[in-house]
């Protein structure tokens, strides 16, 4: 028997080291497709939006220089969506999870921390995107040493089922931020291609998207593999059908699958491919329903639940 308490901080350990890694790889993707375009075509607001950062109020200076975007995006102690406030909520809950978790997990996710604190103020984009590439690299480290090593209990099933509503979250929110790329209406623009081929990166896909479907770059085609792909395990459809699983096993559960099953009825090929924003947006709801239901059911009344996490 697993106490709610923490089957929540285990919920949330596994949201917050995956937002972590998620966005690390968005913001790494982002630097790097406008690497070699006019400073112009860059922009940072879709970036800061789908981070769900807010902005001080002298906006239109913070957009205007990449460090300062850097510094609020990444290491921003007083934004609760930066990637430094998000690895020290998933410290917290590993601390107070640990004699769930391999004794490994402790030490990994506390350098992972140190790499952030070590990070320079307004620092170069280029020291911000290595330092992030070795987050992404911690995080899967420590996701290697949980899969490989820890049981496959109720702890792990709130876990597992923490990151793939996580997972499945970015990857609409991306979709959202990308929706002209993922239309005709981008193709005529300037470095349509160039954003196009940079579209999977943000989520880890273009490799396994071009072993697929080899050199064919139609929109519909990356929308389908996003969100329907049964076998890319960031495609919503794959993450829905982990939670799906998880939830199999769990007691007092039926709620929380009939809100899964909504996910799952709710996907149309047809309707993603006709207007992808929108799709991805009520898909977003959806998702979030299915957060709030998992709460609901097993961590509600838990102390300190709303002043923790986000």
């Amino acid at each position: 028997m697993l106490l709610s308490r923490l089957a929540e901080t285990m919920f949330w350990l596994g949201r917050y080291v995956e937002r972590a890694e998620d966005l690390s790889r968005v913001i790494i993707a982002h630097e790097q497709l406008y690497l070699d375009m006019p400073k112009e075509a860059s922009t940072w607001t879709p970036l800061v939006e789908l981070c769900g950062a807010e902005l001080p109020a002298d906006r239109s200076s913070v957009l205007a220089s990449p460090g300062r975007v850097a510094d609020l995006l990444v290491r921003d102690a007083d934004n609760p969506a930066s990637i430094y406030r998000t690895l020290h909520n998933a410290k917290e809950d590993l601390r107070l999870s640990r004699p769930l978790l391999p004794k490994e997990s402790w030490q990994v996710l506390n350098a992972t921390c140190d790499l952030l604190e070590a990070l320079r103020p307004m620092g170069s984009l280029t020291e911000v995107v290595r330092t992030l590439s070795r987050v992404v690299e911690h995080c899967q480290r420590l996701t290697g040493q949980i899969d490989g090593c820890m049981s496959r209990d109720e702890a792990y099933s709130f876990l597992q089922m923490g990151r793939m509503i996580e997972r499945a979250d970015v990857t609409l929110r991306v979709i959202v931020m990308l929706a002209d790329v993922l239309t005709n209406r981008d193709r005529s623009k300037p470095f349509a291609n160039v954003r196009w081929l940079g579209t999977l990166k943000y989520l880890a896909a273009d490799h396994m998207f071009l072993r697929r479907y080899h050199a064919r770059t139609e929109p519909a085609v990356a929308i389908r593999f996003l969100l329907f792909d049964p076998w890319f395990p960031r495609s919503v459809y794959r993450c829905l059908n982990e939670i799906e699983k998880e939830l199999e096993v769990l007691p007092n559960s039926p709620e929380a699958l009939e809100a899964c099953r909504a996910c799952h009825q709710a996907q149309s090929i047809v309707d993603a491919i006709r207007e992808p924003e929108t799709y991805a947006t009520n898909g977003l709801s959806l998702v979030a329903a299915l957060s709030s239901g998992l709460e609901k059911t097993y961590f509600y009344g838990s102390y300190g639940a709303e002043e923790m996490h986000l």
